[in-house]
C-alpha cells in the first residue's frame, strides 16, 4: 500500500495533533503564535539508521517516524516555511519533538523522524 493512501486509512492511521510555533524576531525577542492542528497518519518506530541521524542524547530519551499529510517542520529560520520552533507531536499522552522532516510532496506526504520530550 502506498503511504500516502495509508494515511487516510481508519485501520492503520491514527490522529494526532501537532503543536507549532511560528514567530518573528522583534527587538531582538522572538514572539511566537502558537498553533494545534490536528493530523492524521501513521506512527511507527524509528529504525536503526533512523536512529543513528539522531544525537545519542535524543535518542535515549525514544524515537518514532511520524508519517502525514500535514507539513513537518524542525526549528527553522528564514526558510519558506517561516521562522518558527520545532513543532511538538502530541500522541498517545507524549510530546515529541521534530528532530528531522523529510518533504515528500510529489508523493503526498510529510516523514519526520521525532525525539520524546521528557519532564514537560
Amino acid at each position: 500500500m502506498k503511504i500516502a493512501l495509508a494515511l487516510a486509512d481508519p485501520n492503520v492511521s491514527e490522529f494526532f495533533t501537532i503543536l507549532r510555533s511560528d514567530g518573528q524576531w522583534i527587538q531582538g525577542r522572538f514572539q511566537d503564535t502558537k498553533t494545534e492542528i490536528r493530523a492524521r497518519g501513521t506512527v511507527s518506530m524509528a529504525s536503526p539508521k533512523e536512529a543513528q541521524m539522531l544525537p545519542e542524547a535524543d535518542f535515549v530519551t525514544g524515537a518514532r517516524a511520524f508519517y502525514t499529510n500535514q507539513p513537518l517542520y524542525p526549528t527553522r529560520s528564514g526558510s519558506e516555511a517561516g521562522v518558527g520552533t520545532s513543532d511538538v507531536i502530541l500522541y498517545d499522552g507524549e510530546k515529541w519533538k521534530v528532530a528531522s522532516a523529510f518533504p515528500y510532496r510529489n508523493r503526498g506526504y510529510w516523514k519526520a523522524i521525532c525525539v520524546r520530550m521528557l519532564g514537560e
